[in-house]
């Protein structure tokens, strides 16, 4: 009788920690929960800050562009590629991406105040997704559109001023330049003859003469050519797609 009253004692112990673990696990799933949830909060209120800044702040990063298009436009005159304005409008280029950023920040903010975990998965695939279709259309825009330097064009410009604020030089690489239908690599001054590897534009120091060594001859000292500008997921610290997105338009 002694022993049966025991071993009753000890099944009745064991379900109730087996209530505890389930118990704890559930309290564990539920903070998991919460951060995920506060996490992408963040993500919401800062992809929907970003926008407002990028729709009303111009003065921000115009006062950091407008020193190098003024670059740019002295380097393509020394180096004897001719005479070009520089006069990149970023609030209006920038439009688009603002009221994207602020509806998809918005969108996951709101989804995330409810609690919908595993929508917010959903919107973060979403993202991936958009991303990834992204830096194709980047690549094709370079293709079609990229002229160089001294091109005037709406992609030339956005990319040479983003290489050159952002160290960096294309989406993944200077290969993404290869084969750009409308990108002259070929400069001849006297008996000297430069065929460029990467646009001038990754060029660590814009040239200031007719040497156009650092794009026809590049390494890691002189040029950013191999430095990618595309990071996916780190919110803050792509490189060139921050801005050269809204190119695409």
């Amino acid at each position: 009788m002694t022993d049966f009253f025991i071993g009753q004692l000890t099944l009745d112990e064991t379900d109730e920690m087996n209530q505890r673990i389930i118990y704890a696990l559930d309290r564990i799933g539920g903070i998991i929960t919460v951060i995920i949830n506060f996490v992408f909060m963040l993500i919401g209120l800062a992809g929907f800050c970003g926008g407002l800044v990028v729709k009303f702040g111009s003065s921000i990063y115009e006062a950091q562009i407008t020193p190098i298009e003024t670059s740019i436009e002295n380097s393509v005159s020394s180096s004897g590629l001719g005479i070009v304005h520089i006069n990149l409008d970023i609030a209006a280029i920038l439009e688009p991406f603002s009221f994207t950023l602020i509806f998809s920040g918005l969108l996951i903010f709101v989804l995330c105040i409810f609690g919908c975990c595993g929508v917010c998965y959903k919107v973060e695939a979403m993202l991936i997704s958009f991303q990834d279709s992204l830096k194709s259309s980047l690549k094709s825009g370079i293709k079609a559109d990229y002229r160089g330097l001294n091109g005037t064009n709406l992609v030339s410009m956005g990319w040479n001023v983003v290489m050159q604020n952002m160290n960096c030089c294309g989406v993944d690489s200077y290969e993404d330049f290869t084969g750009a239908e409308n990108w002259i690599t070929s400069y001849t001054f006297g008996m000297t003859t430069y065929n460029l590897v990467t646009p001038l534009g990754c060029c660590k120091e814009l040239p200031s003469s007719i040497d156009l060594f650092c794009a026809s001859s590049p390494n890691d000292d002189n040029n950013n050519w191999k430095t990618n500008g595309y990071v996916i997921g780190k919110l803050g610290k792509g490189a060139c797609e921050r801005i050269v997105s809204v190119f695409l338009q």
